[in-house]
């Protein structure tokens, strides 16, 4: 009978919109952790199906309609980024579909007897889901980094290097599709942590995005790690390089060169997108109750004054990233020392982290620390006034603000607090203004998000 058959419908459509959300999540479209989320609650509701033929097909029905309120399934399908994400999106498409018709068949004609010949397959098919899915995600926080760069060389980005000022610079240049468009990433990475947006970006500009000196490839510049000599910098790489204004992106420290860029070359700057940046409460005194400070701009401060070489080795042993996992922490720890002490010249990877935790170390070996010691004598804002910087950009502005808040010690966990991000909207001219609810690293954990904040500034 038809009710009979509905079940092992009912499971192939859950199985089958469970790995087109794995496959979104291995090649980069989808970087949270969801898709385990609903590989493990969608295998419960395997079970219950098989066990309670009424109630079980209901709970399979709410697990299948998951994918659809917490990814983007019809943007990939109209516009896929490539061939695998339209296999992605079409498997979550179809298999929600047949799940849910399944399901509704199952629930108003339930077959009398629960289990039956299906209750060893669908046993073993939920073992099976969940080796996938911890394979899945070990194999995608372990590789990420090697599939972003695939991705991103499919869209046609060249790295080139070229000297501004005496200055060696690095960057990455994407295909003229459109206006010019400037990256400008924080502290402690490089162009590369913008890989999960070029290629989008592309489609509608041409990209450019530079390694900030002291990261990546870009020349080392002791004592010159200052915002006024950065923006100058910049400005530079503009008029030498580019040619024309830009729509400049800066994320973190990135976002006060960007604004600093808007401020002092106004004819150089169309529009200005500003993720995320530390306005205000990275200057000393109150910086020293930011994260930044008790963290990276404190352990680079160590460092400079410990006679050891190896930076990153140094970090993991002092970072106070590692209190954020609890009593865990620790074990996470050793074990990133134990993984660094084995294996010195690859970055940092552990399979247990998702990318957005693993990304800081894979630029971490080419991070001058004297940049985060900038940071923490207060040297990179020395005649960088914040509220005259935002009251002097006269291009429309793009302020984003990532979720904050602060420990039981009264220390600021993010970049800005609502008062900070109050204050740099009034001081503006011409702002749009965003809250989003992601981490520090906005365009990396919402890329798509991202995408529909900075694409239309393309037209």
């Amino acid at each position: 009978m038809l009710p009979a058959r509905s079940a092992p419908v009912h499971v192939a459509g859950l199985v089958a919109a469970a790995c087109g959300c794995f496959l979104r999540y291995l090649v980069g479209q989808d970087t949270s952790v969801l898709p385990l989320d609903a590989l493990v609650v969608g295998a419960v509701a395997l079970v219950v199906a098989l066990v309670r033929r009424r109630w079980g097909p209901v709970v399979g029905m709410v697990v299948a309609a998951h994918p659809l309120t917490t990814h983007d399934v019809l943007g990939p399908v109209l516009q896929p980024a490539g061939p695998t994400e339209l296999v992605a999106a079409l498997l979550v498409a179809v298999g929600v579909g047949v799940a849910l018709a399944a399901g509704v068949v199952a629930v108003a004609r339930p077959a009398p007897r629960p289990g039956g010949r299906w209750a060893l397959p669908a046993a073993v098919g939920v073992l099976g889901l969940l080796v996938v899915a911890v394979a899945g995600y070990v194999v995608r926080n372990t590789t990420y980094a090697s599939w972003d760069a695939a991705r991103v060389e499919r869209a046609g980005f060249v790295e080139r290097r070229v000297e501004v000022g005496g200055t060696a610079m690095n960057y990455a240049e994407g295909p003229d599709n459109g206006p010019p468009l400037l990256l400008v990433h924080g502290q402690l990475t490089d162009w590369r942590s913008w890989s999960r947006v070029l290629p989008g970006l592309a489609q509608r500009f041409h990209v450019f995005a530079v390694d900030c000196p002291g990261h990546g490839a870009s020349d080392r510049l002791p004592g010159g790690y200052t915002a006024e000599a950065l923006v100058a910098g910049t400005a530079g790489f503009v008029r030498q390089v580019i040619g024309e204004p830009v729509v400049v992106v800066g994320h973190s420290s990135g976002g006060l060169v960007a604004a600093g860029l808007a401020a002092d070359a106004p004819d150089l700057v169309r529009a200005a997108v500003l993720e995320d940046p530390p306005l205000f409460s990275s200057v000393l005194p109150r910086a020293r109750h930011t994260f930044n400070h008790v963290d990276l701009a404190s352990t680079a401060h160590g460092f400079l004054r410990s006679g050891r070489t190896d930076f990153t080795s140094y970090y993991i042993a002092h970072t106070a990233v590692w209190d954020l996992f609890g009593p865990g922490g620790a074990n996470l720890r050793e074990r990133a020392l134990e993984r660094r002490a084995a294996r010195p010249d690859e970055p940092l990877s552990l399979w247990m982290l998702p990318p957005t935790v693993n990304e800081p170390y894979r630029a971490m070996p080419e991070y001058d620390p004297r940049f985060g010691e900038a940071f923490f004598d207060g040297s990179f804002h020395r005649g960088f006034d914040h509220a005259v910087v935002l009251r002097r950009i006269t291009a429309p502005v793009v302020l984003v603000h990532a979720s904050w808040s602060y420990d039981a010690n009264g220390v600021l966990l993010a970049a800005m607090d609502a008062d900070d991000a109050r204050r740099a909207r009034s001081l503006l001219r011409d702002v749009e203004f965003h809250e989003v609810d992601t981490g520090h690293g906005f365009h990396v954990e919402d890329p798509e998000r991202f995408l529909d904040l900075v694409l239309p500034l393309g037209r």
